[in-house]
């Protein structure tokens, strides 16, 4: 089991402290000191309300840990505090680490955090704003390969599209996942 170990909370004159286990001390109105109770952010980091000057500020419990317990990697580079066990609850110091977001992304895929499919647009007839299918992107881009005077206005009239769509066709802007 590790030793909790705490350290006040850079700018707020020694009326908070945080714990290498992710508590939240206050000495504002207690001069023994008192745990703060933490809440959740609707993606599930744990978060504490901290005061100076009667100004509210909401804090992430691990970005608390991380900066007082963990030196920053390097000070070119952007980082994000990643919770190694997937744990967004855990903030003890020895499940934290500074990622770069393209790592905190890959651990996220790796541990099932997050699904490859969120945010990932499907391509071509999967998309259901498609208004072409795969055969005819093949036909318009062989059209273009065998008579390359025809123009995107000509093509377009034959399939109902615009011109602009058959120019994004054309120079593999969309459909460029569909070979001739």
């Amino acid at each position: 089991m590790m030793v909790e170990t705490w350290t006040n909370i850079d700018g707020y004159n020694g009326e908070y402290e945080v714990s290498s286990l992710g508590r939240i001390k206050s000495y504002k109105r207690y001069p023994e000191g008192r745990i703060l109770k933490c809440g959740s952010t609707p993606t599930g980091y744990r978060v504490v309300t901290l005061s100076k000057d009667n100004v509210l500020q909401y804090c992430s419990v691990h970005k608390l840990v991380a900066l007082h317990f963990i030196p920053y990697p390097e000070v070119e580079k952007i980082y994000q505090v990643n919770h190694r066990d997937g744990n967004k609850e855990n903030n003890d110091v020895s499940n934290l680490e500074w990622v770069t977001c393209s790592e905190n992304h890959k651990h996220a895929f790796r541990t099932g955090l997050r699904n490859p499919c969120w945010g990932y647009r499907p391509k071509g007839e999967l998309n259901n704003q498609s208004k072409l299918n795969e055969k005819q992107v093949r036909v318009i881009k062989w059209l273009r390969v065998i008579n390359p005077k025809l123009s995107d206005l000509k093509v377009g009239k034959i399939f109902g599209m615009s011109e602009y769509t058959m120019f994004c066709i054309r120079h593999n802007k969309t459909w460029k996942h569909v070979k001739i």
